[in-house]
Order: C-alpha cells, then sequence, then structure tokens
C-alpha cells in the first residue's frame, strides 16, 4: 500500500477518535514498525518511588505516573517540559489510572478501614477544580480501569476472576458482570487472576487473562471470548503472565509479558518481540524487569512501567515506513536447441479483470479463506474484510480461538483411559469404562480383591477380571489357600504328640509332687521317712570313720595297739 493511502487511513482514524472524545492514543504503525531497543528513563524511583504500576498517557503527550510509595500522582506537561504533583492521596498499590479527555483523572485510593477486604474506592480529580470526590466502591479492589466512550467505567478484579462495569451516568450505580465469575478457569467464558483490560470504539473488550496465559477478546454482549493471543496463538505462542495489553489503530496487540519480562506485538497471524530480552531481568537500558504497564503517545513511541527496576521506560519508533517493497524482473537468458540462437525468457504478469482472483488464468481465489485456510479442526472459513485478519472463522461446538484452535470440548481423545467411552452429561463427562476398570478417567484396575479372603495367610493378587491367592511355601493350595498338604499334616500330628507326652510327664510330676505333700502334711504319713533314716545313718557313719582315722594317724605308735583294740570294741 502506497504512503498515501496509509496517510489517508490514518487521518480517518484520527478524526474517528476525536469525534468520540477518545483520551488515549493508539498510532497508526506499518507492519515493519521498529523501536530502538535501548530505552530513555523518563522517571526513576529518585521521583516516583519503588515499584511504579500505573501511569498514562493522554492525546496531548501529557505523562500521569503514580507514585505509590510517594502517596501522590505526578503530571509531567510537554509544552512546559517540567513535572508537577496533582494529587497528593495515598492510592491503592496496583491502582490503574484513567485519565479523559477533560484531563480528569480516575485513580482507586486505598481506605484504612478497609484495607483487609481491599474494596475498589474509585474517585476522580477533577481538572477544573483540582479537586477529588468519590464515584463508586467496587466489590474488590481494581486491577485496571478503563471509561469507554459511552462513559462506562470498567474495573478488572483479579480475586474475582471477572471484570465488572458501571455507567458513570447512573446514579444508582449498577453494577453488571461484564466478563468471567468467580469460579476461575480456562473455558471460554472464563478468567483467572485477569489485569489489564482495554476496549475500543466498537466496545470490543480485551482482557490480560494473567494465569491462563492468554488475551481474550468479548465482543458486545457476548458471555463466550476469544483468544487473540497465547495458548498456542498465533504461531504456537505461550504466554508467561501476561498482565497489560493495549491495541494500535490497526488493532494490532501489545502486550506485557510479565514474567519473561518483555513487549510482545502481535499482528494479521504473526507475533513479533520488539522490545528487551527474555528473562532479562536486569536494570540495563535494553532490558526490563517485571514490567506492568504499557502506553503510546501520539509519535508511536513505547513507554513502559519497569516495575521492579523502579523507573519509566520510553522506547523511540526507529522505522515506520510503510513504503511496499519495489520488486524487479531480471531478464534471464535460456538456450534453445539451436547453439547460436538466443531467446529472452521475461515473465509479464498481467492484471485480472476480477480483483478477487489470482493466478496466470485467473482462476484462483486470492480471499484469504481461499489462500490460508486458516480455520482447523473442521471450523468454516468466512472472509471478512472488517476483521484485522481478513476472516472469521466459525468453530465447531466445544472449540474456539480465532482459527479454532483451542479445544474446549468437554470429550477429548484422551479424557477416558484404557479404551474407555467419553460421555457428555450436562457440561460434564462421564467415562463408561471397558469391564476390568473404574475411576473418573477409567484410570483404575478393578480390584476383586477387596471381598476375599485367602486362608491360611496367603496373599491375594487382583488380575484383570479376576484374582488369584498366593500361598506360603508347598504347605497349601487351592483357591483359596485352604487345601493344606499330606506332608504339613504328619508334622502337625508328630509336633502335637511329642507336645502331649511331654504335657502329661510334666503333670504327672506334678501330680506326686502334690499327693506326697499331701500325705505328709495332712495325714502324717511319710512314705519316704524310713529311706531318709537309712540314708541319715549311712551318712552318720561315713563321717565317724573320718574322724577315726585322723585319730590314728595323729598318736604315737607305742599307743596304736590300744587305739585299735578300742575301736573294735566300739564297732
Amino acid at each position: 500500500m502506497p504512503s498515501s493511502s496509509y496517510l489517508i487511513t490514518w487521518l480517518l482514524i484520527v478524526s474517528v477518535a476525536n469525534a468520540v472524545n477518545v483520551s488515549y492514543n493508539r498510532p497508526k504503525l506499518c507492519p515493519n514498525a521498529t523501536w530502538y531497543q535501548n530505552g530513555t528513563t523518563i522517571a526513576n524511583e529518585t521521583i516516583i518511588g519503588n515499584h511504579p504500576h500505573a501511569f498514562f498517557i493522554d492525546n496531548n503527550n501529557n505523562i500521569y505516573v503514580v507514585a505509590h510509595s510517594e502517596k501522590k500522582i505526578l503530571r509531567w506537561d510537554k509544552e512546559l517540559n517540567k513535572s508537577e504533583v496533582i494529587v497528593d492521596i495515598k492510592l491503592f498499590e496496583h491502582s490503574r489510572l484513567f485519565v479523559t479527555i477533560d484531563g480528569d483523572i480516575y485513580f482507586e485510593k486505598e481506605e484504612e478501614k478497609d484495607k483487609e477486604k481491599e474494596k475498589g474506592h474509585i474517585y476522580k480529580w477533577t481538572n477544573s477544580t483540582r479537586n477529588s470526590t468519590h464515584v463508586v466502591d467496587f466489590e474488590r479492589s481494581c486491577r485496571a480501569l478503563f471509561i469507554d466512550i459511552n462513559n462506562t467505567i470498567y474495573c478488572s478484579i483479579r480475586d474475582g476472576n471477572k471484570v465488572i462495569s458501571t455507567s458513570l451516568n447512573d446514579t444508582n450505580k449498577t453494577f453488571t458482570t461484564v466478563v468471567g465469575g468467580d469460579s476461575p478457569g480456562l473455558l471460554t467464558y472464563q478468567l483467572e487472576k485477569p489485569h489489564g483490560i482495554f476496549v475500543d470504539i466498537n466496545f470490543n473488550i480485551y482482557v490480560a487473562d494473567t494465569e491462563n496465559g492468554r488475551i481474550q477478546r468479548f465482543r458486545p454482549g457476548q458471555k463466550n471470548g476469544t483468544t487473540v493471543a497465547g495458548c498456542g496463538f498465533p504461531q504456537s505462542l505461550t504466554l508467561n503472565r501476561p498482565i497489560d495489553v493495549i491495541l494500535d489503530a490497526d488493532n494490532n496487540l501489545f502486550i506485557v509479558e510479565n514474567d519473561h519480562s518483555r513487549i510482545i506485538r502481535i499482528g494479521p497471524g504473526n507475533f513479533q518481540h520488539i522490545l528487551a530480552k527474555k528473562d532479562s531481568h536486569e536494570k540495563l537500558p535494553d532490558q526490563l524487569n517485571h514490567p506492568y504497564s504499557i502506553r503510546f503517545d501520539s509519535d508511536g513511541n513505547i513507554y513502559v512501567a519497569d516495575t521492579h527496576n523502579h523507573r519509566i521506560q520510553k522506547f523511540t519508533l526507529a522505522t515506520n515506513s510503510c513504503d511496499s517493497t519495489t520488486i524487479v524482473a531480471e531478464e534471464v537468458t535460456t538456450i534453445s536447441t539451436d547453439e547460436n540462437e538466443q531467446l529472452p525468457n521475461i515473465f509479464y504478469p498481467h492484471a485480472c479483470e476480477d480483483s478477487t482472483e489470482i493466478g496466470s488464468h485467473c482462476d484462483v481465489s486470492n480471499a484469504p479463506c481461499n489462500q490460508l485456510q486458516p480455520c482447523l479442526n473442521n471450523g468454516t472459513c468466512s472472509n471478512n474484510d472488517t476483521n484485522v485478519h481478513g476472516y472469521f472463522c466459525l468453530c465447531p461446538e466445544g472449540f474456539n480461538g480465532t482459527e479454532c484452535q483451542l479445544d474446549f470440548r468437554v470429550c477429548k481423545s484422551d479424557t477416558c483411559f484404557n479404551d474407555g467411552t467419553c460421555l457428555t452429561l450436562n457440561a460434564t463427562f462421564n467415562c463408561s469404562c471397558k469391564s476390568g476398570w473404574e475411576g473418573k478417567h477409567c484410570e483404575h484396575k478393578i480390584s476383586h480383591c477387596l471381598n476375599v479372603t485367602c486362608e491360611n495367610n496367603g496373599i491375594c493378587r487382583p488380575l484383570l477380571l479376576n484374582y488369584t491367592c498366593e500361598c506360603l511355601g508347598n504347605f497349601y493350595f487351592g483357591r483359596h489357600c485352604e487345601i493344606t498338604a499330606t506332608k504339613l499334616i504328619i508334622y502337625k500330628i508328630i509336633s502335637k504328640s511329642f507336645a502331649y507326652i511331654a504335657i502329661i510327664a510334666m503333670a504327672s510330676v506334678m501330680i506326686f509332687i502334690i499327693v506326697m505333700d499331701v500325705l505328709k502334711y495332712f495325714f502324717g504319713i511319710d512314705l519316704t521317712r524310713e529311706e531318709r533314716e537309712q540314708i541319715r545313718r549311712k551318712k552318720l557313719k561315713k563321717k565317724r570313720n573320718r574322724v577315726t582315722g585322723q585319730l590314728i594317724l595323729i598318736k604315737a605308735p607305742g599307743i596304736a595297739d590300744k587305739v585299735e583294740t578300742k575301736e573294735e570294741t566300739v564297732v
């Protein structure tokens, strides 16, 4: 497209934006636009304190920054080229700003009494009076604020997994849940910890669905969104905690990827990493550290809240030429069968009468649906010139995404394991398992040992559709180890016999002792008395014999005869 056409388009967009009182910037950027990689720090921690999150650039290129730790909002006036404190108040740490065409500022104030509840107390600083007034209270704090051309204010509630809106013209302040709900999830109508939001002049809502790693677009009045970035789209793009999103004049997305600390541009069917290096996390001119917000000025320069580096960075637009590349046909010489004859072979493309047809015979459609065939999973493609991609995919039930690339079917090929059959029931699934399997996904083998007892300390082992009892050694056998081997029976009989004999012997001894004691102590009958007397006499006799011998040894020889005679007499 020639430069004049882009200039006309840009003028039309500016005219429409002014007609609808859009206060933010959506510059016209060519597909090959680039930015200088080394950024310029326009505000550091000395001016704005630690961890800046929110800022805003109006269509006059005035910059508004929330200095949370300093409890104030600063404004850099482009004309005067200096900053001033315009609001001196305690703000919510993650509060975003929105500035209207009149210079009025909407922000979230932190109230001490509700600090634990973290309600979203929205205030308005009026440029004409330079005073702040309370506007509305959202149920929880807002991670993003946006006001559309109908004067409706939107609040993304991170902990509520939803976006809520209310009209500033409504004195009753009736709240509407625009998208999402209390339950987090990855379905088309769900969000998980959303942050940045952007509403275009057609009331399409773009939400940074942070924990789901995607950017969702919700058309007016629709609860089901379309994934326009992340989760494999486009070109297998994966986003790691996208936290903010804005659009340029051609509806190209510019996304802040918080965890990977970089800026990504999403164009028709492609994406580019335009600023910072992945996972750099350093305080260098070409690097970011967990950025939080992004904004344009009217010249197409990009500003980023480099939160963990405590600064606001400006990346200047380097090139933005929209001139199409000129292709020059070169003459190619071919040699014919005649060695001396050279014929010029030049390709002269000709225009087709029907501008929608291309090809050498003008029989090929140049429509995106015919050329790209972008719709996956049996989606139906419809050419649509009003769409940024030039086409629209009508997805079969259960699929979503710009190209029907996201599978949200309840029953998928891997929902039920082990050849189970998946059945859809009231937005949930039920797996009909094959015999021998059970569980929500047919992942568990049925244990047939639950009501089975293996006897004689046998161990039950489950099998598919059956079970077996493992018996101890070779002593038991049978289905439940209930049959005892013959040799074990013999061993038992023998062991019992020895046990009985031992018991009888011990019992006999005990009875004998008891009987003897009863006869002796109760009846005075001592059956062993005579035997004990004889034993006592024998012992006494032996004792005397030992004493007499000693006397013989110690007496003199002359007396020995008398002693022997005496011994004989005594005996």
